[in-house]
């Protein structure tokens, strides 16, 4: 499931037209933490580190990726898509501990000025 994360740039871009109606007033780009990545770092506990990336991705990610099987999931093969697929993470993680991503989030404060612009 490919994802992009857009610039700082990229996020102010639109504000720059002023037939858009709203001002932005504050930008700023954080990293949040990892938890589970944090307590594997913590502890080494490899078991720990699978099971709660396995969790995160079957409650995050799968479903939605199972809605694209091939001619409609019923719903069990939804399941087990579901449950291959966090099987999956858990075995790699346990194998080649990795954080499994970085998440980055960008807080925005958009106005809309009275009376227009």
């Amino acid at each position: 499931m490919p994802t992009y994360n857009r610039s700082l740039d990229e996020l102010r871009a639109p504000f720059a037209d002023p037939k858009l109606g709203l001002v932005l007033k504050e930008l700023d780009s954080s990293r949040t933490p990892d938890p589970i990545w944090d307590a594997f770092r913590r502890t080494g506990d490899r078991a720990a580190l699978a099971d709660g990336y396995a969790g995160f991705v079957r409650a995050a990610l799968a479903p939605t990726l199972a809605e694209f099987l091939d001619a409609g999931p019923s719903e069990e093969r939804r399941r087990a898509f579901i449950e291959e697929f966090a099987t999956a993470v858990r075995q790699l993680a346990a194998a080649e501990p990795t954080m499994l991503c970085s998440p980055t989030v960008a807080t925005m404060l958009i106005a809309k000025p009275r009376g227009g612009l």
